[in-house]
């Protein structure tokens, strides 16, 4: 009667496991599904970087110093039809913030005080992104708010050039790869 009682409990317990193997087998399958979609996907988004790279490499390379409309026309009128008209492989809904920043890095950025609108968060992108080193022309003082908040604990130098020491603290930010706001230009 014990033996009995132990071989239904191991009869149940195999039951269960059983169950539990084949629900996961189950869930893998969907996943296998859905891994093959994702690499169907990547394989056609690496087609079409060419393009969006190309664009974007524009954007950071040309168009920082213009306003928004002028940029807008270049990036998304001249320079898009050029893509387009030499047939280079592009993402069809292309948009710069897309391909060179995410929603959550633009919602931090506005966290921390850069202003919502697009010509402000593609200068984000310019400060971020750029491996020149951005001017702000900034008499609101909202660059450089959301600049010292962005490079706080990272080491940020700030200095006028109207300070005497301000030289020695470059040469001690670029020799370190520190960033270094001038303020007051």
């Amino acid at each position: 009667n014990g033996e009995l009682d132990i071989l239904q409990q191991e009869a149940s317990l195999m039951t269960k496991r059983l169950n539990a193997a084949s629900k996961l087998i189950d869930g893998l399958t969907g996943e296998r599904t859905r891994w093959g979609a994702d690499v169907k996907n990547l394989e056609e988004q690496s087609v079409k970087l060419v393009g969006d790279c190309l664009l974007g490499s524009s954007f950071l390379s040309y168009v920082g110093a213009f306003t928004t409309d002028y940029r807008r026309d270049l990036i998304y009128t001249k320079f898009l039809a050029d893509v387009r008209e030499r047939k280079i492989p592009l993402t069809s809904n292309f948009t710069l913030e897309g391909l060179l920043t995410t929603d959550s890095t633009v919602q931090g950025w506005i966290s921390k005080g850069l202003p919502a609108d697009d010509h402000s968060v593609q200068n984000g992108i310019l400060t971020t992104k750029s491996s020149r080193f951005p001017l702000c022309i900034d008499p609101q003082q909202q660059a450089v708010t959301w600049i010292k908040r962005t490079y706080a604990g990272k080491s940020l130098t700030v200095k006028s050039l109207t300070e005497s020491d301000f030289m020695k603290h470059l040469e001690l930010a670029i020799q370190f790869g520190n960033p270094f706001l001038f303020e007051n230009v």
